[in-house]
Parts: structure tokens; sequence; C-alpha cells
């Protein structure tokens, strides 16, 4: 995550510090000295940003748990105002020293306010042990979840595909139709029908038959 980030950078740091400082202790150059304090300047920062992403964890994930409304409401309302504060700083700020100096100015306050917030905690009978399997269940529901969005997402997929190749095999279907309209009429016309329209115009009778016409003179001129 990025809060184990931060801290991991910062042990890197005072790695890298230490190991300028021996350089400097054996070789006797200063220059290695002032590259282990720039490392450590580069820790400080890094254990700022995660003091600042642990801060906002916490309201997060113990406040919303005290049951108190009168209580809840005004730790979140303080926890708001500590956020809002160093998200104003990043703006305020024209460097990097003077936003970090911002974040120092108001740790002691944000500290007491996780004091208050952990005191709250204790007084509604929430223990450590408690504390950490609802963490623990939380984190398990935002996995499921997780699973659940997916398998959603599949559905979709699926579903769309379908009624794809529906609208497909409609379309494929209408156009057949349209050009085959008419080919097969004469296969299902009546064989009086059919004799009909198999004589031609010079064929038929040029003048009415009288009903005492014989039959073996019909169709000759």
């Amino acid at each position: 995550t990025v809060k184990d980030q931060s801290s991991h950078q910062a042990i890197n740091q005072l790695r890298y510090a230490g190991h300028h400082l021996l350089k400097y202790y054996a070789l006797e150059e200063k220059d290695n000295l002032e590259e282990a304090y720039k490392h450590c300047i580069r820790a400080y920062y890094d254990m700022l940003d995660y003091y600042v992403l642990q801060l906002s964890s916490i309201f997060q994930e113990k406040i919303t748990l005290i049951p108190s409304k009168e209580t809840r409401g005004a730790l979140l309302k303080k926890a708001e105002a500590s956020i809002n504060r160093i998200q104003q700083s990043r703006f305020d700020s024209d460097n990097r020293e003077q936003y970090y100096q911002t974040i120092q100015n108001f740790i002691f306050e944000d500290m007491r306010l996780i004091v208050e917030v952990n005191q709250a905690l204790t007084n509604a009978g929430y223990t450590e042990e408690v504390l950490q399997e609802k963490k623990r269940l939380i984190k398990t529901n935002l996995e499921l979840q997780d699973i659940i969005n997916d398998k959603l997402k599949e559905e979709r997929k699926k579903e769309n595909l379908f009624q794809k190749i529906i609208v497909f095999t409609l379309a494929i279907t209408t156009m057949l139709g349209l050009l085959l309209q008419g080919a097969c009429t004469d296969f299902f016309r009546s064989p009086v029908i059919n004799i009909e329209h198999s004589f031609s115009q010079e064929e038929l009778a040029t003048t009415p038959l009288s009903p005492n016409t014989p039959s073996d003179l019909i169709g000759k001129k």
C-alpha cells in the first residue's frame, strides 16, 4: 500500500545515511557527511508523509465505529478540519520545506485528536483485538465486493454479446427475407393458376366462347 511504501522509503533513506556515515569515518570525506544529512532529511519527509496517510486512515477506520452519535459527530468535525488543513497547506506552501513545516506545527494537535478517538473507542468497549477483527472483516467485505463486481462485469459482457448475436441474426434474417421475397411463389400456386399462367396471349381465344362450344375446340383458333 501507499502507507507501507512511505515507511519503507524512510527506512531506506536511513540506511543510505548510515552508509555515508561509515564512509565518512572510514575515508574522512566531508561529502559523505553532507550526503548522510540529506538522506536523514528525506527520511524525515517520508515519515511525515506516512504520518499524514496514517492519520487519514485512523479517522476513516476508527471514528465511524464510535456508537455515540454526538461524540462521533464532534470527532468527525475535528478530523475533517485536520485533513482540510493538511490539504490546504499543499496549495499555500511555496516549497516542500514550508509544507512539512506546516504539518509539524499541528502534529501535536492531531496527536491529541487521535488520543480522543482511542479513548472514545475504549469507553465504548472496543479493545485492540476487537478493532483488529473489525478491520479484518471490513477488508474481507471489500474483497468480496470486488469479486462480486468482477462477476457482474463478466455477466454484463455475456449479456451484451448475446444481444449482439440476436440483433445480427434478426438483421441477416430480414435481409434474406427481402432478397428471396416472391422467389417461391410459383411453387405454392394451385394447378389451375399454373395452367392459366402457362398460356401465352397468342394461344388464348380472341373471341368469347359460347356455351355450346365443344370442349375439344377449346384452345384452338
